[in-house]
């Protein structure tokens, strides 16, 4: 008893849980996907699941956000290359400034050594104590023409005891002057960048790798470690050794040729050593990349060459030549040299080829290279120029050489500095970070409207297929969506209608079922599991049948006697399926239901014996009212048995019913006639008897013997339903007792 009355509490629980899908009809991927909605289900309390962020807002932002972050990238990257061509475009030119002015003074400078007599290794031709009023005039002149350069702060010469000959914004001469700390002059810097190159070099490390702190490390460790003498170079060329000599902390460029040595103050500190060396480094990474771009486009202009050509002997002579340089830029180390040392083969294949104007632009291209190669590149630091006591200005110092390309220790007189403003750079930048600026609010703007419209084309149908299908889900199966686009949404909708529609023909079906069959038995056929066979039930059987109704037939026509009969079975029929019966037949007037299959509650008996009492009562109603009609009132017996059945389709494959056979259904049919004999209108089997104590008020009738069995049964009158009866709930959760 006590299951019964938890199987009766947690029936309307089990009323909303949809039934499991037969693991034949789904994969475990579906089912495992089901039990999640269920679970998901469970947790909403059955609600409707809510939209927190709906489709419009994600697509809104998402397109919002993408637009947002496209023009970001955009703009750094634009603004970032940007910034790095100008940089380079203003390096480049103070570049040509300090080197055109560098050559300028030194041709002048070698004019009048050249007038003197002087030697090559005499000291700089201004002496302080005999100053020459004529000289630095001359190189007034140069300094003037670079001062005209836009983005020029200011510039000056010095000669290899740091003394300015010519400044552009003075008038004195042959006076000391500092470089600041922040930055090194070209002579402290050029001897160790050829230390280093040469280290390189020897030992092949790869210009990528020159990045690489350890690297730069094992470059560095003579250079740091300094505590005498570090011999740097040796010059055949020039028949020099360029030495670093460390004097009284200070560091010191030592040339010997012969037995003459000249050494000029690096205005270098030996804590400095690391730090210049580092920049040396950096130096050499970055003219090795400008280089190998350098050595691409002259690749790329000897290719274009050998298409211009007609000759094929010409052009296998061009091929030969720019073979040769590609060989050199796949390679991962330093180039110059190597390239150098191949210019005069390359040089000997461009002056066989026999078109003259394709030779020309080769020996020009090559002639370029070499010249790349041969003459030094402007040394660029980055110094920040004081303005005022709170602000500053990040500027770029240029140093360069004054002496032959190709004699640099030995023919060094000093080195032009200059210094450009970066200013020209930050308002361009500025003026494009403006100009994208405005342009991202534009995009912007266009794209929220944009995204607007598109958020209302998309999400529109979407909405309207949600309504649709809440309504579905609530029962109401007219619902029909109309998109007229052709894309997704519009195959979604038409494949939405056409589910309605078929729910909409199965919902007819079921309808007509339900009409013919009992609920539960319609949806296990409606579910694709009907098939011929049958299984062990144990059920409780109730059979009807109305007394006397061949006299009733007499009395009434057909048509009446049909109407009558409609009228109470249809009565009848409410009842059993009030108390999750189902009617397997009717045979006339007789009826014949059944509790615990196909599903069964757990309190069959019960609701069975409601059910018997419930029609009594209503047939009582009935009678009143045919009697106020002027009809017979009519009697009926009902007869219940519980005990094992076999529950069997029945029938062919293409046409079955379901039902019930075994001797528990053969035993509620004869008690149903048993009325008769006692008297009586509900009659019991013992059987039933048993699930019932305690539930129902009885009385004991009589022992049968049924036909086919040796033993009696015990059968009883049903009187009424005890309290404890009438507390147990046999009827579905939205229904009365």
């Amino acid at each position: 008893m006590a299951d019964l009355e938890k199987n009766v509490e947690t029936e309307a629980v089990q009323e909303n849980v949809p039934e499991p899908i037969s693991a034949e009809s789904v994969s475990k991927k579906e089912e495992k996907h089901r039990q999640l909605w269920l679970k998901d289900k469970e947790r909403r309390k059955g609600q409707p699941k809510k939209v927190k962020i709906g489709l419009r807002r994600k697509l809104f932002m998402m397109i919002v956000s993408l637009i947002a972050g496209l023009l970001l990238s955009v703009s750094l990257i634009t603004l970032r290359d940007e910034e790095i061509v100008l940089r380079r475009e203003l390096k480049n030119r103070g570049g040509t400034v300090a080197r055109n002015l560098a050559d300028s003074i030194y041709n002048s400078y070698a004019n009048l050594i050249q007038e003197k007599s002087s030697k090559p290794f005499d000291r700089f031709i201004f002496d302080p104590s005999k100053p020459n009023t004529q000289g630095p005039l001359q190189f007034s002149d140069a300094m003037t023409k670079a001062s005209e350069q836009q983005d020029f702060i200011t510039g000056y010469a010095i000669d290899p005891q740091n003394r300015v000959f010519v400044e552009s914004g003075k008038k004195a001469y042959l006076y000391s002057k500092k470089t600041p700390a922040a930055v090194f002059d070209f002579k402290a810097i050029y001897p160790i960048k050829r230390y280093l190159e040469k280290k390189i070099e020897d030992n092949k490390i790869a210009t990528d790798s020159l990045a690489d702190p350890e690297t730069e490390r094992q470059l560095l460790g003579q250079l740091v470690s300094l505590k005498d003498t570090l011999a740097l170079l040796t010059i055949p060329a020039e028949q020099v050794q360029v030495s670093l000599l460390l004097t009284n902390s200070s560091i010191h460029l030592s040339i010997k040729k012969e037995e003459r040595e000249q050494l000029f103050n690096l205005n270098l500190k030996k804590k400095e050593l690391e730090k210049i060396g580092a920049l040396a480094i950096r130096i050499i990474h970055d003219e090795a990349t400008e280089f190998d771009l350098f050595l691409r486009n002259n690749i790329t202009d000897f290719r274009k060459l050998r298409r211009t050509a007609l000759l094929r002997r010409d052009k296998q002579l061009l091929r030969s030549v720019f073979s040769g340089l590609e060989k050199s830029v796949e390679s991962s180390s330093l180039k110059k040299n190597r390239i150098l040392s191949e210019i005069p083969a390359l040089s000997k294949s461009i002056s066989s080829i026999h078109e003259t104007a394709i030779k020309r632009q080769a020996i020009t291209t090559l002639a370029s290279l070499k010249n790349s190669i041969l003459r030094f590149q402007p040394i660029v630091q980055i110094l920040t120029r004081k303005i005022s006591e709170k602000t500053g200005e990040d500027v770029l110092y240029i140093t360069y050489p004054m002496c032959e390309t190709d004699k640099y220790f030995s023919t060094y007189r000093g080195e032009v500095h200059l210094i450009l403003s970066q200013q020209g750079i930050i308002y361009t930048i500025n003026y494009a970070a403006g100009k994208l600026q405005l342009a991202a609010a534009l995009a912007i703007v266009i794209g929220t409207l944009f995204t607007i419209i598109m958020a209302l084309f998309i999400t529109e149908p979407i909405k309207k297929l949600m309504k649709a299908m809440r309504r579905v889900g609530s029962g109401d199966l007219n619902q029909t969506v109309y998109v007229q686009v052709s894309d997704e949404i519009g195959v979604l909708a038409d494949n939405f209608n056409e589910m309605t529609e078929g729910l909409r023909e199965k919902e007819k079906i079921r309808s007509a079922m339900n009409k013919a069959l009992s609920r539960d038995i319609a949806e296990v056929m409606l579910s694709g599991d009907l098939k011929l066979g049958g299984d062990n039930k144990y059920v409780t059987v109730l059979f009807s049948d109305i007394r006397g109704f061949t006299t009733i037939s007499e009395e009434h026509s057909a048509e009446e006697v049909v109407t009558i009969l409609n009228e109470y079975l249809t009565i009848m029929t409410n009842i059993i399926e009030k108390h999750r019966g189902i009617v397997d037949k009717f045979v006339g007037d007789e009826i014949m239901a059944v509790w615990g299959t196909p599903k069964s509650y757990g309190n069959d008996a019960l609701a069975a014996v409601k059910a018997a009492l419930e029609m009594m009562e209503e047939l009582n109603a009935f009678n009143e009212k045919g009697l106020a009609a002027g009809r017979r009132a009519i009697d009926i017996g009902i007869g219940l048995n519980t005990g094992e059945v076999i529950a069997a389709n029945m029938g062919s494959e293409n046409r079955m019913n379901y039902t019930i056979i075994g001797d528990s259904v053969n035993l509620g049919s004869r008690l149903e006639g048993t009325n008769k004999i006692y008297g009586t209108h509900v009659i019991i089997s013992e059987f039933t008897e048993k699930e019932l104590r305690g539930l129902i008020y009885k009385r004991e009738l009589d022992l049968i013997r049924v036909k086919g069995k040796n033993r009696p049964v015990g059968i009883y009158e049903v009187m009424g339903l005890t309290p404890k009866g009438e507390e147990i709930r046999t009827t579905a959760a939205n229904q009365g007792l």
